[in-house]
């Protein structure tokens, strides 16, 4: 037979499936919620120490979807150099690489803005949500919703996120650019402590700001409060509250949501210098509450076919090696090689719809396509492989 005449025969077999296919087998809606987890600075290392703590696995290690995360920034493959927040962050958010220290615009590029995921669920109809024990006006929550040719341009991203984008809901650290003056002037509801925030009732259509802390870095670490140096949690929210908050008000929306859960700690605690305890124990306790956070996004999706859950990281910091484990409930043996990013790959952990997308080795720019994309149906895949068998057949 011809190769012309082969290729004819093979392609109507193929596609007579497709002519008898039903609706239900065609590529499946976008998502409905998108819940994305990001440990700040969280390798696999750290997510290992916390378990051997914890006598066992953390909620998202369940996950039925995993892969290894490439973290690497524009710059990264420029001059070998670990990526900061603000690249990663834009590659998950845009499925752009970029420089360090850019907030979701091209560079190298014409500097023009790339569209956020933030932007792109609100132009679905969806509320966008962030949380973070940061500030908000840090890299990773700007790069969800906002734009800036430096990470630190303040005052551009609070302008993008009360005056554009406009999040549904924002809890996180207060000060850096962001004050309550400015969300109450913006039209944003504004809270400052605990009670404040799970007093909140449901009121679709008024946005919330959440605004926690003196303004420093971040909210405080999970690990000084358990050891009695810092009180900062009897009024203020921990990040499995302001998600579990967070939720309940997205929820709200029957267009769905995104909403993106930041734990900033593994990261300053990664930076830290030294050996001690202190350190390995503020990196645990971080990724614990990472952990608990990730529970309350997995009760919500319990018994629905309609939300995807990722968590995963957008970088290593520290170089953290586990030496011994001595059991639960102790602190394990560790050795730290930096006191920086590395360039070691994360992990990625993916429930529902899409969630079979993150398998083998994935890159941060993949983390995008995922929330973002249809899922892919019976027919679809049926329908790539036609294609791929007709431009084979084409080459022989």
């Amino acid at each position: 037979m011809h190769c012309r005449s082969y290729r004819r025969v093979v392609l109507a077999a193929l596609l007579a499936p497709l002519a008898a296919a039903p609706v239900a087998t065609t590529a499946a809606a976008l998502p409905h919620n998108v819940i994305l987890l990001i440990g700040d600075g969280m390798g696999m290392a750290h997510v290992e120490a916390a378990r051997l703590y914890n006598g066992g696995p953390l909620p998202f290690e369940s996950a039925p979807h995993q892969a290894q995360v490439v973290t690497d920034s524009y710059t990264s493959s420029l001059l070998g150099v670990p990526t900061d927040s603000a690249a990663s962050a834009t590659a998950i958010s845009t499925a752009h690489k970029v420089h360090n220290t850019v907030v979701s615009v091209a560079i190298p590029g014409d500097g023009s803005e790339f569209e956020t995921i933030g932007e792109f669920f609100t132009s679905k109809n969806k509320s966008v949500g962030l949380v973070t024990t940061s500030y908000l006006t840090d890299a990773t929550p700007a790069a969800m919703a906002a734009h800036a040719v430096f990470r630190f341009d303040t005052a551009r991203i609070v302008n993008d996120y009360l005056t554009r984008t406009r999040p549904a809901v924002l809890l996180g650290g207060g000060g850096n650019g962001l004050t309550e003056a400015a969300g109450v002037a913006a039209g944003y509801t504004v809270v400052t402590d605990r009670a404040q925030m799970q007093a909140l009732a449901p009121a679709p259509g008024v946005p919330v700001l959440g605004l926690f802390g003196d303004g420093g870095e971040g909210m405080g670490f999970e690990w000084d409060y358990a050891e009695g140096t810092d009180t900062a949690y009897d009024t203020l929210p921990f990040l499995h509250e302001m998600t579990s908050t967070a939720l309940s008000l997205l929820a709200t929306d029957p267009d769905g949501f995104f909403l993106m859960i930041e734990n900033e700690n593994t990261d300053l605690a990664g930076h830290s210098s030294g050996a001690g305890e202190e350190r390995i124990g503020r990196d645990v306790f971080a990724a614990l509450e990472l952990g608990r956070a990730a529970q309350e996004a997995l009760a919500f999706a319990a018994g629905r076919d309609d939300t995807l859950v990722i968590v995963t990281a957008d970088h290593e910091t520290g170089g953290l090696q586990i030496l011994a484990d001595n059991g639960a409930g102790n602190l394990p043996t560790v050795s730290w090689s930096t006191s920086d990013h590395t360039r070691t790959q994360v992990g990625a952990w993916a429930f529902g719809p899409n969630a079979d997308l993150v398998t083998g080795t994935i890159d941060n720019t993949d983390i995008r396509r995922i929330a973002s994309v249809p899922e892919p149906g019976t027919a679809l895949l049926v329908a790539g492989g036609v294609i791929a068998l007709a431009l084979r057949a084409r080459r022989s």
